[in-house]
């Protein structure tokens, strides 16, 4: 998986990284608020602003999620569809 960092470029994450972060955000005050956005996340290739300006009803049932960015002064519309279901589980 690639991740892309603040600065442009991106990082890399082995499949042993993942489970590590995945049983780390486990161990944290809201557990499943933080597997739920870094599987978002990971699945998506969604930058974090993207992923906390949705909204439940943005995603609840389903099967695509459509970000609205602003790239210079274009409005650029994206659709990604994913298995919902796969990313969020039960926690919806």
């Amino acid at each position: 998986y690639q991740v892309r960092s603040k600065r442009g470029g991106s990082l890399t994450m082995s499949q042993e990284e993942i489970k590590n972060m995945r049983e780390a955000l486990k161990q944290t005050l809201y557990p499943k608020r933080n597997l739920l956005l870094f599987n978002l996340g990971i699945n998506t290739g969604l930058r974090i602003s993207d992923i906390v300006s949705l909204r439940i009803e943005d995603v609840k049932y389903k099967s695509s999620i459509k970000i609205k960015e602003k790239i210079f002064y274009f409005d650029i519309y994206m659709e990604i569809h994913i298995t919902i279901d796969n990313i969020f589980g039960n926690i919806l």
